[in-house]
């Protein structure tokens, strides 16, 4: 199956047609709207000065400042998105509530995240296949979530559908792409399934 999609892949790239690459039923940011905050913007409420698991926003006080005093309203309405890295082709970061200094984790990720000041949703690793060459390995995926007053929800992922997992083929490709691989016998084909 795998062969069969990478030469219909080849074929379509020839041809100049483009295989759909995501689900369509994945949310977009204006199914959560936010409206945005005007009012007096708090910086992060950073109580304890240690590191324990019940505080650990202390451990990541520079970043949460800095992104606080530099970056403004950057998420649902009233947040400011603050991201570190925390490891090979890995980031992290919590949301900042500006009219309270409350803070949330976000998600681990490994590409990075794509968020907007007037919408709750957050999505994780948006654009796997435009920083990964070759096929997306079967572990990334995009994730979907909101942020809402206890946090964030998962509301969607690939996961079920990897960015690998070959989709239809559209009729008129397969057949060139079989016509092709009976013109020229020497080339590696596919078999069809069984």
């Amino acid at each position: 199956m795998m062969i069969r999609f990478v030469y219909a892949a080849f074929l379509c790239a020839l041809l100049g047609v483009s295989l759909p690459a995501y689900a369509d039923d994945a949310p977009s940011f204006e199914d959560y709207p936010a409206t945005i905050y005007r009012g007096k913007l708090h910086d992060p409420h950073l109580v304890r000065r240690d590191c324990s698991e019940l505080n650990a926003f202390w451990c990541f006080r520079t970043r949460l400042k800095e992104a606080a005093r530099e970056d403004g309203i950057t998420f649902a309405g009233s947040f400011t998105v603050a991201i570190w890295g925390c490891g090979t082709e890995c980031q992290s970061g919590a949301v900042i509530d500006r009219k309270s200094g409350t803070m949330f984790w976000l998600p681990t990720a490994s590409l990075g995240y794509d968020y907007r000041a007037d919408s709750r949703l957050l999505i994780v690793n948006p654009n796997p296949s435009e920083y990964w060459s070759g096929a997306v390995p079967e572990w990334l995926y995009r994730e979907f979530y909101v942020l809402g007053k206890d946090g964030f929800s998962q509301v969607y992922s690939d996961k079920g559908d990897p960015l690998n997992t070959p989709h239809p083929i559209p009729e008129e490709v397969m057949n060139d792409l079989e016509k092709y691989c009976a013109d020229h016998p020497e080339a590696y084909c596919f078999q069809q399934d069984q």
